[in-house]
């Protein structure tokens, strides 16, 4: 079967990065075409928010200091009969609350990730690929919802078939499919289809199948077009007719048999795959039988609005 197909990033290899706090930009790590590592810094970025966090965190890790003197005197006191039971269970919950405290704050900059001291915090990449596009600047103000890199993996993409939705019962995953690539000449890139959509696009009449390739060299780019052979099963002999011989009716397939010169039968015909400018007929013609092409518009035309031919198409 062939089919069209249009090549794009694997989403688990492409990362937007924005800044996990607001605050201004004070150096600049990565430009675009940069190859970055697994936690490579981007960009060094001042935090009004992260210093008051890093503040937090000091005094919650002091009061816990002090919770435990404060726990550990208590207990004493208790074992010599000074102090009761309870100056003990409220130096407790004095110390458990101060490490809920420290742990807040732990985790409030574990989300910013690692830094430097004061309210410097270093944005990093979530994944090893290259800078594919950068938005930051030094000296410029951010937000959180602004995306200041793009870091993509070009060693793994994917290629997006649109299979018709009269091909589409014959497509299944684990079929292997060949493509070729606009502007990479006869090189040929294989894999197998790992996806085939439930839904079919209302415009297109066409459902997405996608398959993984491998792109070590990147001569894959995202946004190129490719055309697709997908392998069906063993081969097998066929009868094969031009496309433009085949008219719609609704669900209806028809193709006009010129039985006599002038004289032509409607057949409705069941289409399987195709293979260039031809298509198989599954059932409804015959090898040898000759099929009209160039005017068989015409003659759906005439069959719909006379007699005959009638009740073909029900």
């Amino acid at each position: 079967l062939e089919t069209v197909a249009a090549i794009s990033y694997d989403a688990r290899g492409y990362a937007e990065v924005n800044a996990r706090a607001a605050g201004v930009i004070r150096a600049l790590r990565v430009d675009t075409g940069d190859v970055v590592a697994l936690g490579a810094p981007l960009a060094v970025i001042d935090s009004a928010a992260v210093g008051a966090e890093r503040a937090r965190l000091a005094a919650a890790a002091s009061r816990v200091r002090i919770a435990l003197d404060n726990h550990a005197r208590a207990r004493a006191l208790r074992d010599q009969g000074v102090t009761a039971e309870t100056d003990v269970l409220a130096a407790l919950q004095e110390l458990e609350a101060a490490k809920a405290e420290r742990g807040a704050a732990l985790a409030t900059l574990g989300v910013v990730g690692g830094g430097t001291a004061g309210s410097s915090y270093v944005l990093r990449s979530p994944i090893a690929g290259t800078v594919t596009a950068r938005a930051a600047s030094v000296g410029h103000l951010v937000d959180t919802d602004a995306t200041l890199f793009v870091v993509v993996d070009v060693t793994r993409m994917r290629a997006d078939l649109e299979i018709p939705e009269t091909d589409l019962a014959l497509v299944r995953t684990g079929q292997e499919v060949e493509l070729q690539i606009d502007g990479l000449g006869p090189r040929v890139f294989t894999g197998r289809i790992d996806y085939v959509a439930p839904a079919i696009d209302r415009a297109t009449r066409t459902a997405q199948a996608r398959v993984m390739l491998a792109n070590p060299d990147g001569a894959l780019r995202a946004n190129m077009f490719a055309r697709a052979r997908i392998a069906l099963g063993d081969a097998r002999r066929s009868v094969m007719i031009p496309r433009t011989a085949v008219q719609r009716v609704g669900a209806t397939a028809l193709v006009f048999v010129q039985l006599a010169p002038g004289d032509y039968e409607t057949r409705r015909v069941t289409v399987g795959p195709g293979a260039g400018d031809l298509v198989e007929i599954v059932a409804g013609v015959a090898v040898g039988e000759q099929v009209v092409t160039t005017g068989s518009f015409l003659l759906k035309t005439e069959t719909l609005k006379g007699s005959i031919g009638a009740g073909c198409c029900e």
